[in-house]
C-alpha cells in the first residue's frame, strides 16, 4: 500500500509563480536540480537526505525512465 501525500501553498500564489516563471526572473536549472524516475525513489530519497546539500528541488517523475 502507498500513501502519497502533497504541500499545497495557496491558490492564490500560482498567478504570481505563473509569472515569475514566465519573466525567467527565477534560475528555475538552479532550483529543480534533479528529476528521477519513480523506480529510482530512494535514490532520490537518499539525496534529498544527503546533509552535504547537493540538492534544492528533487522530483520525482512517475512516467521517466531511467
Amino acid at each position: 500500500e502507498l500513501d502519497v501525500r502533497g504541500a499545497h501553498l495557496g491558490p492564490h500564489t500560482w498567478p504570481a509563480a505563473i509569472k515569475l516563471l514566465e519573466s525567467e526572473t527565477l534560475p528555475m536549472s538552479e532550483i529543480c536540480t534533479h528529476q528521477f524516475a519513480l523506480e529510482d525513489f530512494q535514490q532520490a530519497l537518499d539525496l534529498v537526505g544527503d546533509s552535504a546539500g547537493a540538492s534544492v528541488k528533487v522530483s520525482i517523475i512517475p512516467s521517466r525512465r531511467s
